[in-house]
Formats: structure tokens, sequence, C-alpha cells
């Protein structure tokens, strides 16, 4: 937050009125967060309309994200933003060149767009050029670029349609990084597919992978986070311990 706002020390969010917040996301140079009614506010960089307010200025207080969606959950990434609105659905704002929005209509959009498809979901996130979904029953979808096989389909065709993760894991929940996708099985393993230049699937090994592949030593892990070229995940042992792996 202190990067996209310029000062030395985290500072506070400051909105004309009083906005109470239950969770944030930062991405590359943008902000999000939902208040406790579920109304997305997006503050930073604006230049792709990853802001969601229906104009390309940058704004730096929180301003509300346009459409009127209610949001159980969002996820800010590169030049783009994706959203989880109470009724399931999966909308993006932003960047398009790429089909980071699961949308193929338009090279970006300034509000809020339905990811195509009528998926119900219950997890979204966003990488740099893609995003990924948990559908309710657990399936993962990923759609955008697939330049390193971060959509998990077995090639490195991107798509503006969420397809489905080559993979019969049903996954709780699912994070992803530049190039490289992770998510957490039902079985507690963590799988990650994509670029692995650095190491960030976790496998052991330096070479990619288009389809999941569980990490080493096929540990149990209770939440994953992937960064850019890294990816870090907490254990799921008695006595909690974080463990990261890829670019140092």
């Amino acid at each position: 937050l202190w990067f996209i706002l310029g000062l030395p020390q985290p500072a506070r969010a400051q909105h004309r009125d009083s906005v109470l917040f239950r969770a944030i996301s930062a991405g590359a140079a943008h902000t999000c967060a939902l208040s406790v009614g579920g109304v997305a506010y997006c503050w930073g960089d604006n230049s792709e309309g990853e802001l969601g307010t229906g104009d390309r200025f940058d704004t730096a207080s929180p301003a509300a994200v346009t459409g009127g969606i209610r949001f159980l959950s969002i996820d800010a990434g590169v030049g783009f933003t994706c959203g989880l609105a109470t009724t399931g659905a999966a909308y993006c704002w932003g960047r398009n060149n790429t089909y980071a929005l699961g949308n193929a209509a338009m090279p970006r959009s300034l509000a809020p767009v339905p990811v195509t498809g009528g998926i119900l979901f219950r997890f979204v996130t966003t990488g740099a050029d893609h995003a990924c979904g948990i559908a309710v029953d657990g399936v993962a979808f990923c759609w955008g670029s697939n330049s390193a096989g971060q959509l998990g389909t077995g090639d490195t065709l991107s798509s503006a349609l969420p397809l489905p993760v080559s993979s019969p894991v049903r996954f709780l929940s699912i994070t992803a990084g530049d190039e490289h996708t992770c998510a957490l099985g039902a079985d507690s393993v963590a799988y990650c597919w994509g670029d692995n230049r650095h190491g960030q699937l976790g496998t052991g090994r330096r070479d990619g992978s288009k389809t999941p592949q569980p990490t080493a030593y096929h540990r149990h892990w209770r939440s994953l986070s992937a960064g850019a070229r890294h990816t870090c995940a907490i254990s799921a042992s008695s006595d909690p311990t974080a463990y990261c792996w890829g670019d140092n």
C-alpha cells in the first residue's frame, strides 16, 4: 500500500465518508478493498481502468467501483482486477489484451464485466496476465494468457473463455503468480503449474509444467500464496510453519 501512495510507511486509506473495510488486495500499482457491506473500492493507478470507476483517472483515495455489484472477495492483478459477486458470478475489469477479463469483446473495460461461461465460483484469483477460479464443485478454471502453461490446460493456447484445469483433483483455493498458478487440493496437497524457471512450482526441478504437479515431498498445507516468481505456504501441521520456494 505505501508503495502506491508514495509514503515511507503504511498509511490509512482516506475516504470522504467513513468506510469500514473487511478485505484488501494489492496489485502491481493499485489497491482494492471491500467494505463490510460488500461494496468494492479501488485506488491508485487507473491507466487501464483497473479501478473500475468508469474512467481512467488515477485516484489517491478509495473510489467506489461502478455497477452496484456486491462482492464476497476481490483480487487486484497487474492492470486488472477480478471480484467474486455474492451471486457466485465472477467479474473483472481493466486491461484485457491477454483476455485476462475472461471476455473477448473489448481491449479493456472501465467497469466490471462478467466472466463468460456462466460458471458459479467460490474463489477467484488474478495473476499478471491470467486469472483463475474455483467453481462451486471444486473444479479449477483459468483464462487469459497461457504462454507458460499457467492455465493448466495441457497446452500454451491463451483463452478468453474459462477453461477447466486438466486435473481430476477437486480444489479448495487457488492463487496466481506472473506465469504460474498453484492450488490447494481437497486432500491438502499443493499443486502448481506453469513457468518454473525459478523453482516457483516447488517440484524440486526447474522444468515447467502445463498441468498441475504436486509440490515435492507431498507435504500437506493450510494455505497458499503465489508471488510474481515465488510461492509461499503455511503447513497444515499442529504447529503451522511458513515455507517458501522460487525466486529469492
